[in-house]
C-alpha cells in the first residue's frame, strides 16, 4: 500500500501567526483525515488539480471556521491571485481560470484555501448585510504560508495589478523602498514563513529600487504639475516660513481646516502651491497657467463652499457673518455679494457662504456701460470668488449702469442666474 503524503494545513493563531492545524485546541483528527482523503482523490482523478503539480506541492490554509473570530456566517465570494513582487524581481504567472474555479469550489466546500508553492492569493469574504472583507496569503517555495497585511476588498484590483520598477516615479520609488525594508525586517525573523528565497527577493527589490531612484521621474498631479513631498518632524505651518519668505507673492489659501497643524499657501507669480498637513508637506510646481488654475480648481472642489466665517459681527439689528474670498484680478475692483437663496446654515449646521465676485471698475467695458440695457461683459471683467468651485465653471456676466452704481448678473453653466446691485456712491448720513 502506498503511503500518501500529508498535505500541510495551517490556520491563524491568536498570536496572528500561521501554525499547523494540529496545534489548534479545536483540531479534529477525523475531519482532517476526511479532508486529506478528499483532496488526494481529486489529485488521483486529475494530477494537476487546481493548477498544482501533485499533492506533495500543495498547502492548505483554513479560511472559514465557526471558531475563527469574525468569520461566523461568512461566505467565500471570490479568489484573486496577486502578483506580490515587481516583474523585474519575479515574473508573474497567472493561474488558469479553471484552476481558480476549482480552488474556489474547494474553499466553499471545505473552508480551506488550496495553494501551490510560491503563490499569493486573496480571498474575498462576504458577511451578512453585504459587507465584504479580505484576507491574503503568500505560500513560499517551502509550502509555508504567511498572512499579508494592507490588502482590502474595496481595493483588490489595485493589489492585483502588475507592478514594474521602471514605471515608478520618485515618490512611488521611495514608498516601495520603505515598504520593502519594513517587510524584510519584520518577516526575516520568522524563519519558516519567510525563507531565503523570499529574503533574496527583498534584497534584489531594494537594490533595483535604489538604482531606479537615481533616474525616476518626478511625481505629477492630475493637471501634470510636479509635486514634491517631504516631512517636517514636530513641525507646524510656521515651519514653511523659510520657503514662503524666499520669494515674494506667497498668500494663504483660506480653508475650514486652517490651524497650526494645517495650512495651504499659493504663489500666483511662481505658479506654485504648498500644503502643510500634520508634518507632511506637499509642494506643487506648475509648468504653465493652465496647470496652476487646475490646481486652484482642485483645491476649491476639495474644500467646497461650506466654510466657517472668518469673523462675526453682533448688533441690535442682527448678526453679520464675514467670509474670506480670493481673487486673482489685477487693478481696482469692488467685491459684490449675490443672494443665492440658501439659508445661512444647512440642516447639518454647515455654513453656506454667499456667492462673491469682483468687478473690475477700471475695465473699458465697465466704463462704457449705459442704463439702457444689460451688456455682456468680456472675460476678465468679473471674477467669481476662487474659493468657490463655481469660479472654475463656465459662466457669463452681464451688467448695466444705475444712478448709484451697477446692476450685475451672473449666469452659471446650469442656467441659474444671480443678480445684485453694486453701489459706488456713498450712503447719505
Amino acid at each position: 500500500m502506498t503511503t500518501r503524503a500529508f498535505i500541510p494545513a495551517y490556520f491563524e493563531s491568536r498570536l496572528h501567526q500561521m501554525v499547523q492545524v494540529q496545534e489548534d485546541p479545536a483540531f479534529n483528527a477525523q475531519n482532517m483525515r476526511n479532508l486529506q482523503d478528499l483532496l488526494h482523490s481529486k489529485f488521483d482523478a486529475q494530477p494537476d488539480f487546481a493548477g498544482i503539480n501533485g499533492p506533495e506541492n500543495a498547502t492548505l490554509v483554513l479560511i472559514r471556521s465557526p471558531h475563527l473570530a469574525g468569520h461566523v456566517g461568512t461566505e467565500v465570494m471570490e479568489l484573486v491571485q496577486l502578483p506580490l513582487y515587481f516583474q523585474e524581481v519575479r515574473n508573474y504567472t497567472p493561474l488558469s481560470s479553471q484552476a481558480m474555479a476549482q480552488r474556489l469550489q474547494f474553499a466553499r466546500e471545505s473552508g480551506f484555501l488550496l495553494f501551490g508553492r510560491d503563490e499569493t492569493v486573496a480571498v474575498i469574504h462576504g458577511a451578512p448585510l453585504g459587507h465584504l472583507f479580505c484576507a491574503a496569503y503568500e505560500v513560499n517555495t517551502d509550502g509555508v504560508p504567511r498572512e499579508l497585511s494592507g490588502v482590502y476588498a474595496d481595493s483588490i484590483s489595485y493589489h492585483a495589478r502588475l507592478r514594474h520598477i521602471d514605471k515608478l516615479n520618485v515618490t512611488e520609488t521611495e514608498k516601495a523602498i520603505s515598504e520593502t525594508l519594513g517587510t524584510m525586517y519584520w518577516w526575516s525573523g520568522q524563519q519558516l514563513a519567510f525563507n531565503p528565497v523570499q529574503i533574496e527577493r527583498m534584497r534584489a527589490t531594494i537594490a533595483m529600487l535604489e538604482q531606479h531612484r537615481k533616474v525616476a521621474p518626478p511625481e505629477r498631479t492630475a493637471s501634470g504639475a510636479v509635486i514634491e513631498r517631504s516631512f517636517i518632524e514636530n513641525g507646524s505651518t510656521a515651519s514653511l516660513n523659510p520657503i514662503l519668505r524666499a520669494n515674494a507673492g506667497w498668500k494663504r489659501y483660506s480653508t475650514p481646516q486652517d490651524a497650526w497643524y494645517y495650512g495651504t499657501f499659493f504663489n500666483e507669480d511662481l505658479m506654485q502651491t504648498i500644503t502643510y498637513c500634520e508634518q507632511d508637506v506637499s509642494h506643487v510646481k506648475c509648468d504653465n497657467r493652465e496647470q496652476f488654475m487646475a490646481e486652484l480648481k482642485g483645491m476649491a472642489t476639495f474644500h467646497g463652499n461650506s466654510r466657517m466665517p472668518s469673523a462675526m459681527g453682533y448688533g441690535e439689528d442682527g448678526t453679520t457673518a464675514f467670509f474670506e474670498s480670493l481673487y486673482l484680478m489685477k487693478g481696482e475692483a469692488r467685491t459684490m455679494r449675490f443672494d443665492t437663496g440658501k439659508p445661512v446654515k444647512d440642516a447639518d449646521g454647515n455654513w453656506n457662504a454667499p456667492l462673491f465676485a469682483a468687478l473690475s471698475i477700471e475695465h473699458p467695458a465697465v466704463l462704457a456701460l449705459t442704463k439702457d440695457a444689460y451688456s455682456v461683459l468680456p472675460e476678465g471683467t468679473v471674477e467669481i470668488d476662487r474659493l468657490n468651485p463655481l469660479a472654475f465653471e463656465l459662466n457669463q456676466a452681464l451688467a448695466k449702469l444705475t444712478d448709484r452704481g451697477y446692476l450685475v448678473k451672473i449666469a452659471l453653466h446650469d442656467g441659474t442666474v444671480y443678480e445684485t446691485e453694486l453701489e459706488l456712491q456713498p450712503e447719505e448720513a
